[in-house]
């Protein structure tokens, strides 16, 4: 008999348990690289975010929220990291398509809500009401994975933690006359 304990960690990796918006945002410009983040917050007021430009947005955003790293990428690295090996290698290979399914169900039930930036950008908000499992982990842990249309987390002194998703238990589509407050 064989019996897998996902919720296994080591002490690097705080595991915290709950109900959260998990919003991605996209900033597009005509004579700039989007940027494309996300992050992960109790409660919110989208008027809290600064639209004079894109440095400003970004700041604002990570005033409130926690950096989330793009799941797709980095979550065998996190898993592996705050499993072990033996049981994250195992976990993996039980469930292969994980990434994949939170990637595929994030998009399914998000609002989408579009800023207009006074220096030009047109912002993408995409807003998903989520319950899970995330580690907790400090944003200088090699394992944290970040990808070219990210800002450097490392330069944004509004991060200290990040929360990774590990479980999600229900995705919620927000309503669309929904008060971000």
């Amino acid at each position: 008999m064989f019996c897998l304990a996902a919720t296994a960690q080591l002490p690097n990796c705080k595991l915290v348990k709950d109900t959260v918006y998990y919003v991605s945002f996209d900033i597009r410009s005509k004579n700039a690289y989007p940027i494309q983040m996300s992050g992960i917050v109790k409660t919110f007021c989208i008027n809290d975010f600064n639209t004079k430009n894109k440095e400003a947005f970004v700041s604002s955003f990570y005033k409130k929220f926690f950096y989330t790293p793009d799941v797709f990428s980095g979550y065998k690295k996190m898993l592996l990291r705050c499993m072990g090996d033996s049981l994250g290698n195992t976990y993996l290979h039980q469930y292969k398509d994980a990434p994949s399914l939170i990637v595929s169900e994030l998009g399914k039930y998000s609002l989408k809500k579009v800023l207009l930036m006074k220096s030009g950008e047109t912002v993408y908000l995409d807003i998903v009401k989520v319950s899970g499992d995330f580690w907790e982990v400090d944003k200088d842990k090699a394992e944290i994975s970040v990808t070219s249309n990210e800002i450097d987390i490392a330069s944004l002194s509004e991060i200290n933690h990040c929360y990774v998703p590990f479980k999600i238990y229900f995705y919620k589509k927000p309503k669309q006359s929904i008060k971000f407050d």
